[in-house]
């Protein structure tokens, strides 16, 4: 460089601005592309506002290059081994519809290397060979073309840090969106897995003792997702949402059902344990129900088709201020998660972010792994992705049309946004269906509870995003085999009269531990389903 042009671009070396830009469009081109592709789009608005998006993330990723940039021997190293991940996440994009989450971390930290061989092939040596191309090209091109001083270095140093500080905290919906997508992905599945590597909170154990007293139980709860009571054909709606379970006697609904809370990472703390919301001291110091069947000899497990929700950019809440007590921190349900014996992701490289087919169906050969044990008392937890937006994902087939076409939540798309979400709960009642028929020949119980309702253009309203009356409505249903009515007769009948009368889900912590058969003082049965009123 001249003596001149470092006068004129004393802090900014016009090379190296121009080579950042490069590394951007490249990466927003080979990259960022192949992160929207999948979203769904049917007229010019929606198109725009998807490329509008796809700018945004793209620019977003310019002040990561400029840091990595910064540096040439950061550069050296840095550029190739992203554009190995790049180029690697891509394929496995494409190809099997997952990115980069704090789970799939987990899942490939767990298992044993050969797992890798599945991902292995002559494409995908392909997709990390041309990745690892782009990222040498462009740290040969920063070592050799580029030479700054050292005040200029720190100075864009500094650029790239302030421009990522400010990515990652102007606004919360660009922050939740970057923090799933690639490069910031990379960064946050990391710190996500090890976050989750702990629990969040020190637990009590409870007191007393607990004790089945069945030979052989199978309980199955069914954590559902978005679900909403007033849409179940088992309560009165005008659709056939539910044609398998209505056909089925021993399918009871809990049309009036009450949640406190109306998003799912306080919600669940709720339903997990004896808390009646998630300010009662119990939802952060005590255990959930698996831990209590763990006790009485339940070989328990999660199996999970959603995420931990370990999210890493929420703030701190201060929760369970009685009698002078606080306690501060994110609300998550990743404890209870870490309780129990076994824990599977069915699709741990799934985010709100992929667009692709994500059914619950996907749990079923774990239901049955599980099922196939030795252990006579089994507690299987299934988080399910259910009713969550976006609705077309979660179902495989159109019973109720038009179905929406772009990924929309409006008043003027709302007949097909209702379609949508009504085949969710199709194929939520037959992948319910499917359980029963593994439960038939077992003394077992079924409980189904969603973690809270879903706005459907109320006020203008969608989604889950505040608190209003069609969230704190969840559905629920219980099932029972006919081993199970035969073995409790009058917890049966009990169950029946108590499927019409209001109920919360305080009640879930308790009706499991009955169901379950458990001797135990923590149990209050007043509480329970299948409490029987004087």
């Amino acid at each position: 460089m001249t003596k001149n042009a470092h006068k004129t671009n004393r802090w900014i070396d016009r090379r190296f601005l121009c080579l950042s830009v490069v590394a951007t469009l490249v990466f927003g081109l080979c990259v960022t592309a192949v992160e929207f592709h999948e979203i769904p789009v049917s007229d010019s608005k929606s198109f725009f506002v998807l490329i509008g998006q796809w700018s945004v993330v793209t620019a977003a990723a310019l002040p990561v290059f400029i840091l990595m940039l910064a540096n040439r021997w950061v550069a050296f190293i840095a550029m190739p081994l992203l554009g190995l991940l790049c180029g690697i996440a891509v394929y496995l994009r494409l190809a099997f519809h997952i990115t980069p989450t704090p789970e799939l971390v987990e899942i490939i930290a767990a298992n044993d290397p050969a797992l890798g061989k599945d991902f292995v092939s002559l494409v995908s040596i392909a997709f990390a060979a041309a990745g690892l191309a782009i990222g040498v090209a462009l740290g040969w091109w920063r070592w050799h073309k580029i030479s700054i001083g050292p005040l200029q270095s720190a100075f864009a140093a500094g650029i790239g840090i302030v421009g990522i500080f400010l990515a990652v905290t102007v606004s919360p919906r660009l922050r939740d969106s970057l923090s799933a997508r690639m490069p910031y992905s990379f960064v946050h599945s990391v710190r996500g897995f090890l976050k989750n590597r702990k629990p969040q909170f020190q637990r009590e154990p409870f007191p007393g003792t607990a004790v089945c007293r069945t030979d052989s139980c199978t309980i199955i709860l069914v954590l559902g997702e978005s679900l909403r009571a007033d849409h179940l054909q088992l309560n009165g709606y005008n659709r056939n949402t539910t044609p398998l379970l209505a056909a089925d006697t021993a399918t009871m609904s809990f049309a009036q059902m009450y949640s406190p809370e109306y998003v799912t990472h306080k919600s669940l703390p709720v339903i997990l344990t004896r808390a009646k919301d998630i300010d009662d001291l119990r939802a952060w110091q005590e255990h959930s129900f698996i831990s209590l069947l763990k006790t009485a000899g339940f070989r328990t497990a999660w199996l999970s088709n959603q995420d931990a929700l370990t999210n890493l950019n929420r703030r701190p809440e201060t929760h369970g201020q009685k009698d002078g007590t606080k306690i501060k921190g994110v609300s998550s349900y990743r404890d209870f998660m870490l309780e129990t014996d076994t824990l599977i992701y069915a699709n741990g490289g799934k985010s709100d972010y992929v667009y692709s087919k994500w059914t619950d169906n996907s749990l079923l050969p774990f239901v049955d792994e599980e099922l196939a044990t030795d252990s006579p008392h089994k507690l299987l937890v299934l988080h399910t992705i259910g009713s969550h937006w976006f609705y077309n994902s979660h179902f495989n087939e159109e019973v109720f049309k038009p179905v929406l076409e772009s990924k929309t939540n409006d008043i003027d798309h709302l007949d097909a946004l209702i379609n949508s979400y009504d085949n969710t709960i199709v194929e939520t009642d037959r992948f319910l269906y499917e359980l029963t028929k593994r439960l038939q020949h077992r003394n077992a119980l079924l409980i189904y509870i969603s973690d809270h309702g879903e706005s459907l253009g109320e006020g203008g309203r969608f989604l889950h995003s505040g608190d209003f009356p069609e969230l704190h409505n969840p559905a629920c249903l219980v099932w029972v085999s006919q081993k199970y009515a035969a073995n409790h007769p009058c917890r049966f009948e009990a169950l029946k009269r108590n499927a019409g009368k209001p109920a919360s889900t305080e009640s879930i912590f308790h009706s499991v531990v009955e169901g379950a058969d458990i001797d135990t003082p923590v149990l209050d049965k007043t509480k329970s389903f299948f409490y029987e009123y004087p």
